[in-house]
């Protein structure tokens, strides 16, 4: 194999979904020829003709329905088949829900189709072909909003001007309590307003989780909880740090400050020194030199140095300049150490599982640790990453010198990836390879002309020889030449 300085371009975690087996891809790869091919949704797929006419074909590449349509747009709940100015939606089963006789627009927003009727009347259609919001709203009466798993909150406006959440999924609706429309924050949070005070509405619980107050400037979280929030205070107009319960921490400081999961607030000087704390207070507002971490395991700063060590001060590792916790977001499997300008990480038990010697660490969604250092890419010195699992052992494969999870919008986000992930690299001759994340395992060879797809449905497309081709989650689906280079 070819030195392997590669681009990732995507990375992607297989669905459960059955994947077709190397026979049916020949089949429907056969089937297929001549077409551009589109991911599979569920059992179909939209395919796109010579001239430019779009289809919808079934597993077996047949068309169910014909090339003629001028763009067909598609979710993994709905497809949109549009002609001449007119729409016709059917369900992931390709089954018939509705057409222009009957509304004026139909349009798909991410797993929901919205309609509206020619009394400009909006409604929506949610998962299932469920109507998830009857086609009786005006535009302004509603608000709808995707969760971070995918699910959709509404927000609905009676005839005072009051608002209402609503989670159709359960039939749950609030009352019409709220005086404004709630605006998302992230994850499955909303802020909602009552009045001049605020608080924040977890779409998970449905409620309310910090008391409401006037004058807010900002609320903080971790791990997707709210922690701390920043609010004025009404007897001497400053502002002031909040625990999510109301209580007061200390003054807003000068200074960068940041959160350390929901028990600590650390002031610093922020940019390079962002990891340097000038304070540490924890939630009673007391100041404090260490930062617990998990069941009986603390970083301490003294003398300008981290030292990882058991609250009963036993030392496990250390001392290091920087200790990264800015950067350690969810991950309670290791940490990310800095000495003299280089990086590694170390593990609960204080053994080094990554070197100190890369110019970054950084955690990556697939489970493994990320290292950076200046490579040679062409004429030009870059910087380039590899992997280490968690464990400790270098991944084969890299230097890399592109990330989707950081750079392109066409990475697969949403879904952990788990030991099935795969990623497509590119190799220093410009062929594209499909490998495992877990150990890079090579599943097609670098001899893709383009980048594949993100998978969909235990599926993805290829492109190979001039072609596109339907592969599955083993890598299968090329013709048999492509993989013995």
């Amino acid at each position: 194999m070819k030195n392997i300085v590669a681009i990732i371009l995507l990375m992607m975690c297989w669905g459960n979904s059955q994947a077709l087996s190397k026979k049916q891809l020949k089949d429907l790869n056969m089937n297929v020829s001549g077409y551009e091919l589109m991911p599979f949704e569920g059992d179909y797929a939209v395919v796109k003709n010579s001239v430019g006419h779009y289809g919808l074909i079934d597993q077996t590449g047949q068309l169910v329905y014909p090339a003629e349509y001028d763009t067909i747009i598609s979710s993994s709940e709905y497809f949109n088949l549009l002609k001449d100015g007119k729409s016709i939606l059917l369900n992931s089963a390709a089954e018939f829900l509705g057409d222009s006789t009957q509304y004026s627009s139909i349009t798909l927003c991410g797993n929901l189709a919205r309609l509206i009727d020619h009394e400009g009347k909006h409604g929506f259609y949610g998962p299932s072909s469920l109507m998830v919001l009857p086609v009786k709203y005006h535009e302004s009466d509603y608000v709808v909003y995707t969760l971070s798993d995918g699910e959709y909150m509404f927000a609905l406006r009676n005839e005072t001007g009051m608002w209402a959440l609503s989670y159709p999924k359960t039939n749950w609706i609030s009352e019409y309590v709220y005086s404004e429309a709630p605006k998302f924050i992230s994850d499955h949070y909303l802020l909602v307003t009552i009045g001049s005070a605020t608080s924040v509405f977890d779409c998970k619980e449905l409620k309310e989780i910090v008391p409401f107050r006037e004058n807010v400037r900002s609320y903080k979280f971790w791990n997707n909880a709210v922690s701390f929030y920043v609010g004025m205070n009404k007897k001497d107009s400053l502002d002031y740090i909040y625990t999510s319960d109301g209580k007061s921490v200390m003054k807003y400081p000068e200074e960068e400050f940041c959160y350390w999961k929901n028990k600590y607030i650390v002031v610093s000087k922020g940019g390079e020194e962002r990891n340097i704390p000038l304070k540490i207070v924890n939630r009673g507002g007391k100041s404090v030199l260490i930062l617990k971490t998990v069941d009986n395991l603390c970083w301490q700063y003294k003398k300008d140095k981290w030292v990882f060590r058991t609250t009963e001060a036993k030392k496990l590792a250390g001392p290091y300049d920087e200790f990264d916790f800015l950067d350690q977001d969810d991950q309670e499997l290791a940490h990310i150490v800095g000495d003299a300008g280089k990086y590694g990480a170390v593990n609960l038990k204080g053994k080094e599982i990554v070197p100190l010697k890369y110019k970054s660490v950084r955690f990556h969604p697939s489970g493994n640790v990320k290292v950076f250092d200046d490579v040679q890419f062409g004429d030009s010195v870059v910087s380039g990453f590899s992997f280490y699992s968690i464990s400790g052992k270098r991944l084969k494969g890299g230097p890399f010198i592109y990330d989707p999870y950081v750079d392109s919008t066409t990475a697969h986000f949403g879904t952990p990836l788990t030991e099935n992930g795969v990623m497509w690299l590119m190799n220093d001759e410009g062929k594209f390879g499909l490998c495992k994340v877990k150990d890079m395992k090579v599943l097609i060879p670098f001899v893709c002309d383009k980048c594949g797809t993100p998978e969909k449905n235990g599926m993805a497309v290829a492109y190979y020889g001039g072609r596109q081709y339907y592969i599955n989650n083993k890598g299968e689906g090329l013709p048999d030449a492509a993989y013995k280079k």
